[in-house]
């Protein structure tokens, strides 16, 4: 329960960006609970903020042994997105390495670690990534995105136009699929079949210019 609490405390620190003030609570309950993986997540977190990037890869590497269970999969996850938001790929992409390693079949990892692959230029071992997720989970609405994204960005307009009214259909309250659809449409000079889906981008991100401004 104490141990409970003072994580309480360090994410209501980092919260209200008090990074430094986190961290020293992170590194106390890291000297009694040397295992807990919250206060060596939200650590690498409070470092990157700090800009201490090479000390939060310590804390990373000592991470994985430390896994015992799918929901810390998830915080494991997120260290993941907020690598690759600080703009290091390599380790975003290393950390969904590891994940896979522990659970193959891990969704969320495999749809980001496709997506990642087509930064990186792999077209076709992103498409077999974002494939495999949408085999594993039909309905995960991010895998089936990011494969209609890919698709799209190799040219293959009919295929993504398919997973994006998969993803549609899934869930009817994410920006994303309905701008991308919209724009490929109105890519294709069918404006009155763009409309209904830019119109829906925009009742969900009201302040999206680009969307306004492709409905002219």
């Amino acid at each position: 329960m104490i141990l409970e609490v003072t994580i309480l405390k360090a994410e209501e620190y980092f919260n209200e960006k008090r990074y430094t003030e986190s961290l020293d609570i992170c590194n106390e309950i890291k000297n009694h609970h040397p295992n807990s993986i919250k206060a060596s997540t939200l650590a690498i977190k409070c470092l990157l903020y700090l800009g201490k990037t090479e000390d939060s890869k310590l804390y990373l590497k000592k991470i994985f042994s430390l896994i015992n269970n799918e929901s810390e999969l998830e915080l494991i996850k997120d260290l993941a997105n907020l690598f690759q938001s600080f703009g290091d790929q390599g380790t975003s992409r290393e950390i969904y390495h590891k994940i896979l390693d522990i659970n193959e079949r891990y969704v969320p990892a495999i749809t980001n670690l496709g997506s990642l692959e087509l930064v990186y230029g792999n077209n076709q071992k992103a498409i077999k990534l974002l494939l495999k997720a949408t085999e594993i989970d039909p309905n995960f609405v991010p895998g089936l995105y990011n494969l209609a994204n890919a698709y799209f960005q190799l040219g293959n307009i009919d295929a993504a136009k398919t997973y994006l009214i998969k993803a549609i259909k899934l869930n009817t309250n994410l920006f994303n699929p309905y701008f991308l659809l919209g724009s490929i449409l109105l890519g294709e000079s069918k404006v009155k079949e763009a409309e209904p889906y830019m119109r829906k981008a925009i009742e969900i991100k009201s302040n999206y210019a680009s969307a306004h401004f492709n409905l002219g």
